[in-house]
């Protein structure tokens, strides 16, 4: 089933058991996406998405990931460092945005910014 244009709910779906948490917050992040997928009109991969508690403790996800609540993806975008996704996702409206080796962490996280990488 379509969240947006170029998101499937079930990208975004728990990697160990495929549920899906919320999908009216995998709907926000999508929009989110859609946006930052017309800066560099690529596709964008999301290799994590919601994730249930047991899958979170396999990966070492925070207690308190946004994860767990259907708020962030680890995103790639071919051909685009995770250093310039996470400024141009700072630049859209991001709270979260963590860069790794090979992905970039975005969330729509309440409250402060939050920035850092891993």
């Amino acid at each position: 089933m379509k969240a947006t244009e170029h998101y499937d709910y079930e990208e975004f779906a728990c990697k160990c058991c495929r549920q899906i948490k919320d999908k009216k917050k995998i709907f926000q992040l999508a929009e989110m996406l859609e946006k930052l997928r017309l800066l560099w009109n690529k596709p964008i991969q999301v290799i994590s998405g919601y994730r249930c508690e047991k899958h979170n403790n396999k990966v070492s996800g925070a207690k308190k990931s946004q994860h767990l609540i259907s708020t962030a993806a680890d995103i790639i975008i071919k051909g685009v460092s995770p250093e310039e996704v996470a400024k141009a996702a700072k630049d859209l409206g991001f709270k979260g945005v963590g860069t790794y080796k090979i992905f970039t962490h975005v969330d729509l996280r309440e409250g402060r910014r939050a920035t850092w990488r891993g």
